[in-house]
């Protein structure tokens, strides 16, 4: 469970950073950049820290091989998803855009979960 956590609190960071620095609001927590590099860092450097300093000396931290991999498949996979909610959440007043890319350009104008609505009412 801790390395479960440590991944999901550590990619939850990543992908704030990656976000804000691409440019793609519909998958940040904040309208400016630079306090979603914050809360990227302080979420990559309190996860190792409470991983490594909290837990690092217990013997249920100690995983190998397959759980550990599905711990980290489970914790990426995890942050991937609250990410889409809590930016799309967040992010229920932004301006739509009309004029919307493909693949991830499409998240620089609207969240996810508008894009998924919108493609829904196509059909």
């Amino acid at each position: 469970m801790e390395y479960f956590l440590l991944t999901f609190i550590a990619n939850l960071g990543i992908l704030q950073l990656a976000a804000a620095y691409a440019g793609i609001k519909g998958l940040t927590f904040f309208d400016r950049p630079l306090f979603c590099y914050l809360l990227g860092v302080a979420l990559i450097v309190g996860g190792y820290a409470q991983f490594f300093l909290v837990w690092g000396n217990s013997p249920r931290t100690i995983i190998e091989g397959s759980p550990q991999f599905g711990c980290l498949v489970g914790g990426c996979a995890a942050a991937i998803a609250v990410t889409i909610l809590i930016s799309s959440l967040v992010r229920l007043r932004m301006a739509h855009s009309e004029d919307q890319g493909i693949g991830l350009e499409a998240l620089k104008g609207t969240t996810y979960l508008r894009l998924i609505f919108k493609r829904m009412d196509k059909r």
